[in-house]
Order: C-alpha cells, then sequence, then structure tokens
C-alpha cells in the first residue's frame, strides 16, 4: 500500500474547477502507476483531496491525495474502507483508512513518508527494500524491479 499526496490526477473526473491540467502528466502518472502494478483503492464520502481556498470562478479542487495497493494487497485487505476529511483550516483533506475487521484506524496527518535516495546505500535497507517494494538495490546505488532481475523476495 501507498498513500499521500501525489500532487497528481489519474483523470479530469478527479479535477472540480477553472485550472487546466495537461493530458500529458495524467497520462504519465498513468503509466507509471501501471508499470508499478498499482491502482486506486477509492473512497467513500468526499470526493476531493485539496482545495485552493478560492471563491467563484477561481474556486478549483483536485483529488491529489490517493491510497494505492497492488494485487497481493488488495487480496489481503479487500475489507477496508478510505474516507476523505475535510479539514476547514487546511487546503489538504485527511486520509482515514478504516479496516473494519482491525482494533484500530489509521489516520494520514500532516506527516509524509518520503524515500531517501540515501537509504538505497545502506546495508540494512536493501532487504527491507527488496522484500517490501519488490525492488533491488544495485552496486552503484541505483535501483531496479527485483522481479525485472529474477529476484523474488
Amino acid at each position: 500500500m501507498c498513500m499521500g499526496d501525489f500532487n497528481k490526477i489519474i483523470s479530469l473526473e478527479e479535477k472540480f474547477g477553472k485550472a487546466f491540467r495537461p493530458y500529458k502528466q495524467m497520462k504519465v502518472f498513468r503509466e507509471v502507476l501501471e508499470e508499478c502494478e498499482l491502482s486506486d483503492l477509492g473512497y467513500k464520502g468526499y470526493k476531493y483531496t485539496w482545495c485552493n481556498n478560492m471563491e467563484g470562478i477561481e474556486f478549483t479542487k483536485d483529488r491529489l491525495g490517493k491510497v494505492l495497493g497492488n494485487s497481493d494487497w488488495h487480496s489481503l485487505y479487500d475489507l477496508i474502507d478510505i474516507y476523505i476529511l475535510p479539514v476547514q483550516s487546511l487546503d489538504h483533506y485527511h486520509l482515514l483508512i478504516s479496516c473494519p475487521n482491525q482494533e484500530r484506524d489509521f489516520m494520514c496527518t500532516r506527516k509524509i513518508f518520503r524515500y531517501e535516495a540515501s537509504w538505497a546505500r545502506r546495508e540494512e535497507c536493501k532487504d527491507v527494500m527488496k522484500k517490501a517494494w519488490g525492488w533491488a538495490v544495485m552496486p552503484q546505488g541505483g535501483t531496479r524491479r527485483a522481479g525485472d532481475l529474477g529476484m523474488h523476495g
């Protein structure tokens, strides 16, 4: 599972308002999701995760925040609910993942996970990346999909 503010929309259906999003940006984002075998897990309730806090014809809102998962994740956790929670004082809304069969719900607030390239140079991170993400760390510091290299966790 991967969640957060991707600052991209998948299609124009995720946009309301004046500001234009080039088709090429949406196409590239869809291609990256397809290459990583990720799909949108959807949402319940309010549709948009960002608004520009403007009024009138300048008002714009987009669904930039998403929860994505691969097919393995879908099969393990097919009974989750994802809610978008508007927050009056912020332009970005919260994502809430509800796991009805679990004891806790997890809320993504202002802390955002960001991958650091330096992790690829740390020996203790290599196995974690390979197992969790299906990526292999190359000696020169680059990464490749583990499946492309014949490496399977």
